[in-house]
C-alpha cells in the first residue's frame, strides 16, 4: 500500500467521494442519508465545487476529505463577509490516527488565506478543531415561538387563501430566490443554487401570496430554516403555521435585522442568544476594514489608539480615532492587546469575550467596538 497523497478532488473522484462518505458516517450511524440529498447545493460533481474540495488517495481509493465551500454572507447592510465554509470532514476508520485530517485541515487553511476569506465557519468538536484556529464565537438569537402574538392578535390568511407547500415548479422558486435576496442579512446565491437549496432533505417549503404581496417559509422539522418576502404575507404565512405547531427560528443580531425579525419576536415567548458555531479569524486587518461602516457608528465618541496583534503569526494593526475619523492601520508599535487566534475570534464576535488585561482602556473599547455581527444561516451550513 502506498502512502496516501493529498490534492484537489477532480470529477473522476466524485464517486469515490460518496462512498467515502456514507462509509466514514455509517460507521456510528447505519441508517446515515446519502450526503448529495442532504446538500444537492454544494454536493455535485461541478468543477467549481471539486476545485476546493481536498482529499487523500491511498493507491486509487479515496480515504479522507475535507471540503471549502466559499459563501458571501451579507452581515449588516453594506458588509458583505467571505467566507469558507468547511465541511465533509471524513475519514475511513482503518486511516484515522495517521495525520490525514492534520494534512487536509492545514491544506484548507492555505487555500482559504491564498483566497483572502475573512473568516472560515465550521460545525465540529471544539476539541478537535480549536487547536487549528477555529473557536466557539458569535451571537445569534434563538427564538421559541407559538401562536399567541404580545402586541395583539395573530393576522391569519382569508378563508379560501390558504398557504401552499412549494412542490417544485420554477416561477415559485425564482420569486423566493428574489425574496430571499431581499433579506436584510443574508446568503448571497444564484437563482439554480436557491432552487437546489430548496431542494435538501427533510426540507419543506410553505408559500403564500395575498393582497400584501408574497412571502416563504422553510421548515426544518419545527425549525425555521428560512424566510423572505413582504411583511403582510409573511404576517399571515407564520400566523398560519404557527396555529398547527410552536415553532423555532434563529435570528440575526439587531444590526442584521428588519421587520421580519421584529414581528418574530412578537410571537417568541422566549429567546436565547447562542453561539454561531466555529469560526476561524485568517487576519485582523480585513475584518476591521470590513466592518468600517458599523465601527464608525459605534466608535463615534471614541477617541484613543489601540494596537491590537495576531498571536500566531505577529500582525499588528493599530485602530485609532481623533478630529480627522477612524484609521485602521498595519503597525510596529508595542501591541496593547495580544490574543491568539481562537481568542480574536471571541473577542471580535462575542458572544462573550476571552481574559483580557486588567486595562480600563482595553475593557471598554472592546465592549464599545465588538462583538461584530455574523451569521450562519441553517440552510447555508454544509
Amino acid at each position: 500500500m502506498s502512502d496516501p497523497i493529498i490534492r484537489t478532488a477532480t470529477a473522476s473522484d466524485f464517486p469515490g467521494i460518496l462512498a467515502l462518505l456514507i462509509a466514514a458516517f455509517s460507521d456510528n450511524n447505519p441508517g446515515h442519508p446519502r450526503f448529495e440529498q442532504l446538500m444537492p447545493q454544494t454536493i455535485r460533481p461541478d468543477k467549481t465545487i471539486l476545485d476546493n474540495w481536498y482529499i487523500a488517495v491511498c493507491d486509487t481509493q479515496v480515504v479522507a476529505s475535507t471540503q471549502i465551500v466559499a459563501q458571501r454572507f451579507v452581515v449588516a447592510p453594506g458588509i458583505e463577509m467571505r467566507v469558507g465554509s468547511i465541511g465533509q470532514v471524513a475519514c475511513l476508520p482503518d486511516f484515522r490516527g495517521k495525520g490525514l485530517m492534520s494534512g487536509l485541515l492545514n491544506a484548507t487553511i492555505a487555500r482559504m488565506t491564498k483566497d483572502g476569506h475573512h473568516v472560515s465557519i465550521l460545525g465540529g468538536d471544539r476539541q478537535r478543531y480549536r487547536r487549528y484556529g477555529w473557536e466557539v464565537a458569535g451571537s445569534a438569537r434563538s427564538l421559541s415561538l407559538s401562536s399567541r402574538r404580545i402586541d395583539g392578535k395573530p393576522v391569519l390568511p382569508a378563508e379560501g387563501n390558504r398557504p401552499t407547500r412549494w412542490l417544485g415548479d420554477q416561477p415559485t422558486a425564482e420569486r423566493i430566490h428574489r425574496a430571499h435576496q431581499a433579506n436584510i442579512s443574508r446568503i448571497i446565491r444564484t437563482p439554480d443554487e436557491t432552487c437546489l437549496t430548496l431542494q435538501r432533505l427533510n426540507i419543506a417549503t410553505w408559500v403564500h401570496q395575498c393582497d400584501g404581496g408574497f412571502a416563504y417559509i422553510c421548515l426544518n422539522g419545527d425549525r425555521i430554516a428560512e424566510y423572505g418576502g413582504d411583511l403582510r404575507a409573511f404576517e399571515e404565512l407564520l400566523s398560519f403555521l404557527l396555529a398547527r405547531r410552536g415553532l423555532s427560528v434563529t435570528i440575526p443580531l439587531e444590526e442584521g435585522s428588519g421587520p421580519l425579525e421584529a414581528l418574530l419576536l412578537q410571537f417568541a415567548g422566549g429567546y436565547n442568544l447562542n453561539a454561531v458555531d466555529m469560526i476561524r479569524v485568517f487576519a485582523l486587518k480585513p475584518i476591521l476594514e470590513l466592518y468600517r461602516p458599523l465601527l464608525e457608528r459605534r466608535l463615534a465618541c471614541w477617541q484613543d489608539a489601540l494596537t491590537l496583534e495576531m498571536a500566531d503569526d505577529g500582525e499588528r494593526v493599530q485602530i485609532s480615532r481623533d478630529a480627522s475619523g477612524l484609521k485602521i492601520t498595519a503597525s510596529t508599535a508595542p501591541a496593547d492587546l495580544t490574543l491568539d487566534r481562537a481568542a480574536w475570534a471571541r473577542a471580535l464576535f462575542g458572544p462573550f469575550p476571552p481574559a483580557l488585561p486588567q486595562d480600563p482602556r482595553i475593557g471598554a473599547f472592546i465592549r464599545q467596538a465588538f462583538g461584530l455581527p455574523v451569521i450562519w444561516p441553517l440552510l447555508s451550513q454544509i
